[in-house]
């Protein structure tokens, strides 16, 4: 998991810049940053519905009260994740068909948004979360770092 967050904080982190440097009216360089937006967005949504179908509920069964409490918070901000998500979805289409400054302004500011949301959840989720997955999980955790990464212990990250 260390590596899809290192993944989705570096790209969303760059998207800002990366919309805000496209030239008004400079709709072909608006859908090829489009296309990477919605790629990157799908990426994160895949990433927290197999969290929320998959680990969620074997720490909720396996773990004590002050696990689902941490799990519980972890649930809420997927929720303000998949909002500021939508809100990118929403100012994408019309920014992509016209490249217009307000339409450009109002996706960055929804990019700025999901990223600060999402940099404060994968850090929660790196310092408590995974300790938990490999206690309360492990031969789960292993298998999915084994298909992640060749190995059952995931690299730790640097960031």
């Amino acid at each position: 998991m260390y590596m899809a967050h290192i993944l989705m904080r570096r790209e969303f982190g760059l998207t800002v810049d990366v919309v805000r440097g496209v030239g008004e009216s400079d709709v072909n360089r608006a859908g090829q940053v489009a296309d990477h937006i919605e790629f990157i967005s799908g990426v994160l949504h895949g990433h927290h519905a197999a969290e929320d179908a998959l680990l969620w509920p074997k720490l909720l069964d396996r773990g004590s009260d002050d696990v689902a409490a941490v799990v519980h918070v972890m649930e809420g901000q997927h929720e303000a994740i998949d909002e500021a998500n939508q809100g990118i979805k929403k100012e994408l289409d019309p920014w992509c068909g016209t490249a217009a400054v307000r339409h450009r302004d109002g996706l960055a500011g929804a990019l700025e948004r999901l990223n600060s949301a999402l940099v404060e959840h994968t850090a929660l989720e790196e310092e408590r979360i995974l300790p938990l997955a490999e206690k309360y999980s492990p031969r789960v955790y292993a298998s999915y770092a084994k298909r992640l990464y060749g190995t059952p212990t995931p690299p730790r990250s640097t960031v």
